[in-house]
C-alpha cells in the first residue's frame, strides 16, 4: 500500500492542474520506479526507495516518468560520486551541527501567502570567513533539501523562493567560494532534486555581493530570470510581503531561534534515516 501523506484540497489541485498528478496512478507510478531502481547497478543496494521521497520526484518531473528516472539516476549518482558535498551519513557530527546551529539555511514556518511556495533564507557570511570548506557549509544544506523533499508538500508543489542576505558577506568569504565546487551545486540542484526554484531574492548587497555576482552568473544562464537584487526592504516587500520574514527582520514568520531549535528536533528525527538510507557501498 502506497505510504503517502494526504495533500490539502489547494495543494491537490495544484498538483493536479500544474503537475499533471492523478491521483488514481499514483501506486502505480511509485511501484514502477520502484521496480526500475532495483534493476539499476548500484542503486539496487543503496538508493531509498522511501515512497514519500518517490513521489517528490514524479512532482518534480511533472509525472514524467522517464524525466523522474533522469532525476532519481542523477540524484544518487551525484551522492555517490561526491559524497562530501552531497551525501551527508551523520547528521550529529559536531561541525555538521555546529554549522546547521548558525542558522545559515533557515526555512521558514509558513509558505508565502500561508499555501504558497516555501521560503528559503539563506544568510550568507553569518560563519567566519575560512573557518570551514565549501564541502561542509554545502552537506549541510543538501541534507536539509533531502528532508525537505520528504516532509514538505508545499516546497515540493509549489516551489522554494530563496531569499539571500549578504549583510555579513565580505570579500573574505569569497575568497573561499570555489568556481568548480559552485558549478557542481548548480548542476546538481537543477539535474538531481525535486524541488523547484520560483526566485531567487537578494537583500543587503555589499561591494562584496559584485565580485560574487561576476563569479556564478556564468554559471546560472537558465536562473537569471528568477534573479532579483533589491537594495532595501521595502524593495523586496513588493514580491515578499514583510510579515513572512522572520521577527528578526521585522516579519512574523518565527524567529531565527526558533527555527534553528524546531530543525534540530527534525535533524534528531531524520538521523537514523541518514544513517540507513546515505551509507555509500
Amino acid at each position: 500500500m502506497l505510504q503517502s501523506r494526504p495533500l490539502s484540497e489547494d495543494l491537490q489541485r495544484t498538483a493536479k492542474e500544474e503537475l499533471n498528478e492523478v491521483p488514481e496512478r499514483l501506486a502505480e507510478e511509485v511501484r514502477i520506479l520502484k521496480t526500475w531502481i532495483e534493476q539499476q547497478p548500484f542503486m539496487d543496494v543503496w538508493a531509498n526507495t522511501d515512497d514519500q521521497l518517490l513521489i517528490a520526484f514524479l512532482r518534480g518531473c511533472k509525472h514524467n516518468l522517464q524525466k523522474a528516472k533522469s532525476k532519481i539516476n542523477a540524484y544518487f549518482t551525484w551522492k555517490r560520486k561526491f559524497p562530501a558535498m552531497f551525501n551527508a551519513n551523520d547528521v550529529d557530527k559536531e561541525r555538521f551541527r555546529e554549522i546547521f546551529r548558525l542558522g545559515l539555511y533557515l526555512y521558514l514556518p509558513t509558505p508565502l501567502h500561508d499555501n504558497g511556495p516555501r521560503i528559503l533564507l539563506i544568510r550568507t557570511g553569518v560563519y567566519p570567513a575560512g573557518k570551514y570548506s565549501l564541502d561542509e557549509l554545502l552537506v549541510v544544506y543538501i541534507a536539509l533539501q533531502d528532508i525537505l523533499m520528504l516532509e514538505d508538500d508545499n516546497a515540493v508543489i509549489k516551489g522554494l523562493i530563496i531569499i539571500c542576505d549578504f549583510k555579513t558577506f565580505t570579500i573574505s568569504h569569497c575568497f573561499y567560494l570555489n568556481p568548480i565546487k559552485l558549478k557542481r551545486l548548480i548542476a546538481f540542484s537543477d539535474e538531481a532534486l525535486a524541488t523547484r526554484i520560483k526566485s531567487a531574492q537578494n537583500i543587503y548587497t555589499p561591494k562584496a555581493f559584485e565580485f560574487f555576482y561576476r563569479l556564478v552568473k556564468p554559471l546560472l544562464a537558465k536562473q537569471q530570470k528568477r534573479l532579483f537584487v533589491h537594495s532595501n526592504m521595502d524593495s523586496l516587500a513588493g514580491q515578499i510581503p514583510l510579515k513572512y520574514l522572520p521577527k528578526d527582520y521585522g516579519g512574523e514568520n518565527g524567529s531565527v531561534a526558533e527555527i534553528i531549535d524546531e530543525w534540530d528536533k527534525i535533524l534528531n528525527k531524520y538521523r537514523e534515516y541518514f544513517k540507513r538510507s546515505h551509507q555509500i557501498e
